[in-house]
């Protein structure tokens, strides 16, 4: 599976992004193996590529063993439109687990998440 298939997958039991899952604060996959959270807040982010608005906050991806994963949801447009998703510094342009801002990740750091992302979405 590669990052973008990942992402994919988790913006099917991402509520903001498939309506046909009704609004509850957290959904479970099929295999009860991980949990998608999303946390969106009043704002709005800026797409670094094309400036297209998207939506703000944080999506946190829960594995039953404990492995966690947050990203910011601009990450679903990257995908969608069929920008590369970048791996840089700001919390805004890839996948890092930050915490509202107070702690942005070195490079070694983002590359696990990534690839610990596309783990944890494999048992989904």
């Amino acid at each position: 599976m590669t990052l973008e298939e990942a992402i994919m997958k988790v913006a099917q039991l991402d509520p903001y992004q498939n309506v046909n899952i009704p609004f509850t604060p957290y959904i479970t996959s099929p295999s009860g193996k991980v949990t998608v959270e999303p946390q969106m807040t009043r704002g709005f982010a800026f797409c670094s590529i094309c400036n297209m608005v998207t939506g703000d906050g944080s999506i946190t991806v829960r594995h039953i063993d404990g492995r966690t994963v947050e990203f910011h949801p601009v990450l679903y447009h990257y995908v969608k439109v069929g920008h590369p998703v970048p791996v840089a510094a700001n919390r805004f342009d890839g996948v890092v687990s930050w915490k509202y801002g107070r702690r942005i990740l070195g490079e070694e750091e983002k590359l696990n998440n990534i690839t610990l992302l596309v783990d944890i979405m494999s048992d989904a």
